[in-house]
């Protein structure tokens, strides 16, 4: 829950400003309770360097003024800074769902979608690779996303999670269609109406 909050507050700081940002933080923050730590996460040094190296590429060749990068992900584009917190788990985390062989039997169940959807969805977020800006390969691993999955597969998901799985398969199609590559098959996805925020307020 730190690390979910953490990237709230990094993510509130890239569309608000850093000012505000620490306001949001200061009036936001749990200071007791089980979802409380007093310690901030810190970069695992034995992280794999395969991962390591790859995301550094990305940062030299993105950085911009504020030395961040974007890594894209398939369902939105996010700031390095704020990914790299949850690096030490959200590669394996990811490698877990490929491997999970009943969570699309699941999901289908939780959400009335079929289960060959579900399956071209998973394939197209966690497996397949695609035309990035950085080259050709799988997307990045984002932690919203991977959330998203467990709360689908446990059936405590909420709408933001089924604009993703909308987004995802709209956007797996479109790509394998028009043989394009990630950004214009995102771009054109939202253009459609099928926007993905994890972050919008469910009702």
């Amino acid at each position: 829950m730190f690390i979910k909050y953490c990237f709230s507050i990094a993510n509130y700081e890239i569309v608000h400003g850093e000012e505000k940002a620490k306001n949001y933080a200061a009036n936001n923050v749990k200071k007791s309770g089980p979802d409380y730590t007093a310690t901030s996460p810190r970069e695992n040094p034995n992280t794999d360097w395969r991962t390591q190296n790859r995301l550094n590429a990305q940062r030299e060749a993105g950085a911009g003024k504020s030395g961040t990068t974007t890594l894209q992900t398939g369902g939105r584009q996010i700031d390095y800074n704020a990914y790299i917190k949850r690096l030490e788990t959200i590669d394996m985390e990811y490698e877990n769902i490929r491997i999970d062989t009943t969570d699309i039997s699941k999901i289908a169940q939780n959400t009335g979608m079929p289960e060959w959807k579900i399956s071209r969805i998973k394939d197209h977020v966690f497996s397949n690779e695609h035309i990035l800006d950085a080259g050709v390969k799988r997307f990045d691993a984002d932690p919203e996303i991977a959330d998203a999955w467990y709360r689908l597969t446990n059936g405590t998901y909420n709408q933001n999670d089924i604009d993703l799985l909308n987004h995802e398969y709209f956007e797996s199609k479109f790509e394998s269609f028009y043989k394009t590559d990630y950004r214009t098959a995102h771009n054109k996805t939202e253009e459609s109406g099928r926007i993905w925020d994890p972050y919008k307020e469910n009702n």
